[in-house]
C-alpha cells in the first residue's frame, strides 16, 4: 500500500477540522453519507480520476463517472474537486459537477 510520508501512522487521512465547501459541513462524516446514498441509488457507479494536478498544498482532481443513469441519454457527470492538504492530510475541498449531478435524483 502507498502511503504519504506525511500521514502517521495511528492517524487517519483527513484532517480534524476538515471543510467541505460543496456540502458547507465540517467533519468528514457528512462526505461520506453523502457518497453512501449515491452508492445505494447507483450501485454499478464507478469514479475514475482522468487528471491529478498538485500545486502547493493543493490537489485537484478531474473525474469521470461511469455506471449511472443520466436523463435523456446525456453524457455522464464529471466531477472536479480541489482538495487542500495541511499538516499532510484533507483539510479542505471544493466541487463543482458538470452534467447530471449524480447526488440530484
Amino acid at each position: 500500500m502507498l502511503q504519504h510520508p506525511a500521514v502517521r501512522p495511528g492517524r487517519g487521512p483527513v484532517h480534524p477540522g476538515y471543510f467541505s465547501h460543496a456540502l458547507g459541513t465540517t467533519g468528514f462524516e457528512a462526505g461520506k453519507d453523502v457518497w453512501r446514498k449515491v452508492v445505494a441509488q447507483f450501485p454499478d457507479m464507478r469514479v475514475t480520476a482522468e487528471d491529478i494536478l498538485v500545486d502547493g498544498d493543493k490537489v485537484a482532481i478531474r473525474s469521470s463517472v461511469q455506471g449511472i443513469t443520466t436523463p435523456n441519454g446525456q453524457a455522464p457527470p464529471t466531477l472536479i474537486e480541489i482538495f487542500r492538504i495541511e499538516d499532510g492530510r484533507l483539510a479542505e475541498t471544493w466541487g463543482i459537477t458538470e452534467g447530471p449531478d449524480p447526488r440530484v435524483g
